[in-house]
């Protein structure tokens, strides 16, 4: 099915009830706290953002394919995020704490709202080409930063791009299904009887006391995050069995500010390596082994690089080579 790719200066927001609406934990004010407030979920409103937001950009969450144009701005590649220090507005609370929430001291630095679909046939860069509108068929959304829950209910404004890209039936199977996964974690965790998870965070007296908890959760890795990163793990292996093209499947420990990863990856001439790498903000250094030989490399800016372009603007249309099964039924046939 087609869908409209999405570039940098495309705007992504809210759409669920009321636009940029999200639920966050609060527990405030900090300092100080004469009678600290419980542990409860309080609507934020969240600013919209572009595709291009500089703070995810130094820290390599943004990926765009900078040598692939349309409109003159870079196409936006599968593993998209927007990113932290998404600016977030706690509201409808009774004064005089409706501005105030400590934990705005993680929700902000940690915020992200992430690309879920992309075309597997389409290669931007390297890359597969991604796509992020909701309103849309077949709806494509990205996912926000939530509390407790993270549902797909943002969108980027596409609408008046004109190029389009194919995506497979394995591209919406595999996306729809991850992010589902996603949420049933998220939901055990957050469910769980009392003293299963996040005990301390729900026994914190103080706000300062909350805020240093919580921050030792971004940072460390609990079972909730590991469990996680094994089910984007496998998601990228399942779109390497079902799709063709690049793909990356990597398990991640770490925060957006530094992360280890170890994984697979396939390149766009179909190349398999096994990948081990560090990552910290923009800087990342990574040693590769596999069918294209043992390689090390280092990078300082993820919208760069030497690949020539591979899609074309010129007549609002994709102009790439299909990589996929000649076989009309496969998964990995546009559709």
């Amino acid at each position: 099915m087609p869908s409209k790719v999405s570039i940098s200066s495309d705007w992504t927001t809210q759409l669920l009830g009321v636009p940029t609406l999200t639920t966050h934990d609060y527990f405030g004010p900090l300092p100080p706290a004469p009678v600290p407030a419980p542990m409860m979920f309080v609507v934020h409103v969240d600013i919209p953002v572009p595709m291009f937001w500089p703070p995810g950009m130094a820290l390599g969450q943004n990926k765009l394919a900078a040598k692939v144009l349309h409109k003159n701005l870079p196409i936006i590649q599968d593993g998209h995020d927007c990113g932290a220090l998404i600016i977030h507005i706690p509201t409808m609370l009774p004064p005089p704490t409706t501005m105030a929430n400590a934990l705005l001291l993680l929700h902000i630095p940690f915020s992200g709202r992430k690309t879920n679909f992309s075309a597997s046939t389409v290669i931007s860069q390297g890359k597969a080409t991604a796509t992020a509108i909701m309103i849309d068929w077949p709806p494509t959304p990205m996912t926000s930063c939530f509390d407790p829950i993270s549902p797909p209910t943002s969108t980027a404004f596409s609408y008046g791009n004109t190029v389009l890209i194919q995506l497979t039936l394995a591209d919406l199977i595999i996306g729809w299904v991850t992010i589902g996964a996603m949420m049933i974690v998220e939901a055990a965790f957050a469910f769980a009887p009392p003293g299963a998870d996040k005990a301390g965070k729900k026994a914190a007296t103080t706000a300062a006391e909350a805020v240093a908890e919580g921050l030792v959760s971004k940072l460390v890795p609990d079972a909730q995050a590991l469990i996680k990163s094994g089910l984007g793990f496998a998601s990228g292996v399942a779109r390497m069995v079902f799709t063709d093209g690049p793909v990356d499947a990597k398990f991640s420990v770490g925060s957006p500010f530094g992360q280890v990863e170890v994984g697979i990856t396939r390149n766009a001439d179909g190349n398999y390596d096994g990948i081990a790498g560090i990552r910290r903000g923009s800087d990342s250094g990574e040693v590769a082994a596999g069918q294209s030989g043992v390689s090390g490399k280092s990078s300082t800016d993820s919208a760069t690089g030497n690949e020539s372009s591979s899609v074309s603007s010129q007549t609002g249309s994709t102009s790439e080579s299909q990589q996929h099964s000649l076989n009309p039924w496969s998964w990995g046939a546009p559709l």
